[in-house]
């Protein structure tokens, strides 16, 4: 239950004087998707390895450690990065959630792969798994 505790993002940088493989990016924002339990996690472990089941779902999710407007508890408490025009930002996402893939996109805009690291791609939605990261980049 690691990733229901304090957590943040880890990013290893190249090594000093070596380039990045894209043009440095205007911004770079780390996006940690996770999840809030309004019960202890150990019970919650304790209560799927005694029925055999899957854990239970969280009682919200999080970016950045803020639930959003969707929960009655957070109506004003939500993540948002305000953007200029033209310019690029490297979204790095990461995802804390014990068990739950997650959909991630940015309404009106493309996600574009960030690097030559993996074959370029571009879309709309992306799914990120349980313990995944991936880096993309976003132009407004």
């Amino acid at each position: 239950m690691a990733r229901s505790t304090l957590y943040g993002p880890q990013i290893i940088l190249p090594a000093k004087g070596t380039p990045y493989p894209l043009a440095i990016p205007y911004k770079e924002v780390p996006v940690i998707f996770g999840e809030w339990f309004n019960t202890d996690p150990e019970a919650i472990i304790s209560q799927a390895l005694q029925s055999g089941g899957g854990l239970n779902v969280s009682d919200a999710y999080t970016i950045n450690g803020l639930p959003g407007p969707l929960y009655n508890c957070s109506a004003k408490d939500t993540f948002m990065l305000k953007v200029k025009p033209g310019k690029t930002y490297l979204l790095r996402l990461i995802n804390n959630a014990l068990n739950d893939e997650l959909f991630f996109s940015v309404a009106n805009h493309t996600l574009k792969t960030d690097a030559i690291y993996v074959k370029l791609f571009e879309t709309g939605t992306l799914v990120i798994a349980p313990g995944q990261t991936t880096n993309f980049l976003l132009k407004d």
